[in-house]
């Protein structure tokens, strides 16, 4: 079976820390953002099957603002 990969983005190390303990101790694979533009580059190279986004992120506004989404 594939190990499962979970995105989490996050600018505070310390969050990212205490959030990433638990899949961890499970056995999944937690893969580190510090900001949107580093999330949407490992989002297309390590194709994650879950992003935690910390929806208060710097840049995500403007990511937003721009989005085809809005």
């Amino acid at each position: 079976m594939l190990q499962k990969r979970v995105l989490l983005v996050e600018d505070s190390s310390t969050i990212r820390k205490i959030i990433s303990y638990y899949p961890i101790g499970l056995g999944i694979n937690v893969i580190e953002a510090n900001d949107c533009i580093e999330a949407i580059e490992k989002i297309y190279s390590e194709k994650p099957d879950l992003v935690l986004l910390d929806i208060k992120i710097p840049k995500l506004s403007q990511i937003l603002k721009h989005s085809i989404f809005l």
